[in-house]
């Protein structure tokens, strides 16, 4: 019961940084979501990522009432899977089904997607927070390994890690 008041404090809180407009409206190609998502997101600051959004794909049709935004996540984040993006991450763990970091994407483009997945992630909480009885909550299947959510929290690192 303590873990449920304070995620609800906590979400009451993030829903406080959300913007109420105008309405983001992004057109991504279902095939290129990842690429589409951080092309439009490119450049425009943080309170872009503070807008709400209405997402369509390019082709289809839907109206988004909560549902397609949620694909829009899943989509994104299945992009971001060790299938979808190994320059990232490479899958570690119990029969690979954990994400651990690339070490050797270090170059600039590898960070800008680095600063995408948070960026992302933060939209995810926003997104449940602020919109949360529209959009329902949205979960993001990025299963990350131990020693990541660590380095994501500022946690130091041992041996065993």
């Amino acid at each position: 019961q303590d873990f449920r008041l304070r995620r609800r404090l906590f979400l009451a809180e993030v829903a406080k940084i959300a913007l109420d407009g105008p309405i983001l409206k992004l057109d991504v190609r279902r095939r290129r979501c990842l690429k589409d998502t951080m092309t439009l997101f490119a450049g425009k600051g943080v309170n872009l990522w503070r807008q709400p959004l209405k997402i369509s794909f390019v082709g289809e049709m839907g109206i988004d009432g909560g549902g397609v935004t949620r694909e829009w996540f899943a989509t994104l984040a299945a992009s971001l899977s060790p299938k979808g993006t190994p320059d990232l991450f490479y899958p570690a763990g119990v029969e690979g089904s954990k994400m651990y970091l690339n070490p050797l994407a270090t170059s600039p483009s590898h960070l800008k997607k680095f600063a995408f997945v948070g960026l992302l992630m933060a939209k995810a909480l926003l997104e449940t927070a602020a919109r949360g009885k529209d959009l329902g909550c949205v979960a993001l299947s990025l299963p990350f390994a131990e020693p990541v959510w660590k380095l994501m929290l500022g946690l130091p690192l041992g041996m065993g890690d």
